[in-house]
């Protein structure tokens, strides 16, 4: 049997934040259960998968949230070069002022 316990708990469903294998006494909290076993996950494209749990059937099971584009950097090669060259210009002035 494995042990998890679970935040956010709405409608009786949460999201499990520990898997807990053989727990100790001092590992059990007041939102954890006691289950069979762990589904697998399914790999779907643009999503990734959380893990819930159903509190009154002991049931665990996912949610697929959508995974959100990373924050695209709209930095092009000409203001890198330009970044760089200051960079070189301040570097210049270090090495040549005594």
């Amino acid at each position: 049997m494995k042990y998890i316990t679970f935040s956010n708990i709405e409608n009786g469903v949460g999201r499990v934040k520990a898997i807990i294998i053989n727990p100790y006494e001092e590992q059990m909290e007041d939102t954890g259960i006691f289950v069979d076993d762990i589904p697998v996950a399914e790999s779907i494209e643009g999503f990734y998968p959380v893990l819930m749990a159903r509190i009154e059937t002991r049931e665990p099971f996912y949610n697929y949230e959508v995974l959100s584009d990373p924050p695209i950097q709209e930095i092009t090669l000409a203001e890198k070069v330009e970044v760089l060259e200051q960079a070189i210009a301040e570097l210049t002035l270090m090495i040549a002022t005594p």
